[in-house]
């Protein structure tokens, strides 16, 4: 039980980490915190309702992290394998 607490913490720590830096996917981590302190307790501290709406913030942020800026760099006349390694530095 502990274990998982400090796990979800260390995840919550490095997805808040991952909101700065941009190699890290810090929404996701975020959300596998949240998953793995549920756990931890139970069920008990987040609602199913509050989990559901976290995981649907959570796959928009990704999703929009990914597509505006390649939405962008496409606007302003960038070329795709330059998308592709923006993506992957």
């Amino acid at each position: 039980m502990i274990v998982l607490i400090i796990l979800g913490l260390l995840f919550a720590l490095i997805g808040l980490i991952g909101c700065i830096l941009p190699v890290i996917p810090g929404p996701p981590l975020s959300f596998c915190a949240l998953i793995i302190l549920s756990y931890a307790k139970n069920w008990e501290p987040f609602s199913a309702i509050f989990l559901i709406i976290m995981a649907g913030l959570t796959i928009l942020a990704t999703v929009l992290d990914y597509v505006v800026p390649a939405i962008g760099a496409k606007r302003y006349g960038a070329v795709n394998v330059h998308l592709v390694l923006q993506k992957c530095a």
